[in-house]
């Protein structure tokens, strides 16, 4: 009995590395498409060779979505970028981190972080 609970947990440890290397892959893959405008999840997973609804599944269980993940590391990436003073102009910041419309972004950005992408550009 022992060696099948021990063997189960093996199987189960395997199984859970598996998908936390699977989810790393996924997410090294938005980082390096943040600028895709068009990064949804039928071409992250259509990349990453896996079926759309693993997708979901591998970010449900770190509590988001793979959308919601991308538009976090859109927003963290383009507050950096102005802060840091790498990029200079809010519009630049909106499609250089894959936002088609600049609206859009600093309605978004101002929610995430309470402050306009101008005010951030302004206190660098």
């Amino acid at each position: 009995i022992l060696a099948a609970v021990l063997e189960a947990g093996a199987v189960d440890n395997q199984a859970r590395s598996r998908r936390l290397q699977q989810l790393d892959h996924v997410k090294q893959f938005i980082l390096d498409n943040l600028d895709n405008s068009d990064l949804d999840i039928d071409t992250i997973a259509r990349e990453r060779n896996i079926a759309p609804r693993t997708l979901n599944r591998l970010f449900a269980r770190e509590g988001t979505t793979p959308i919601r993940w991308v538009w976090q590391q859109r927003l963290a990436a383009s507050h950096r970028a102005l802060s840091e003073g790498r990029i200079s102009r809010v519009t630049d910041a909106a499609f250089e981190f894959g936002f088609k419309d600049v609206s859009h972004f600093s309605r978004a950005f101002k929610a995430a972080y309470g402050r306009s992408p101008r005010s951030v550009k302004r206190r660098r």
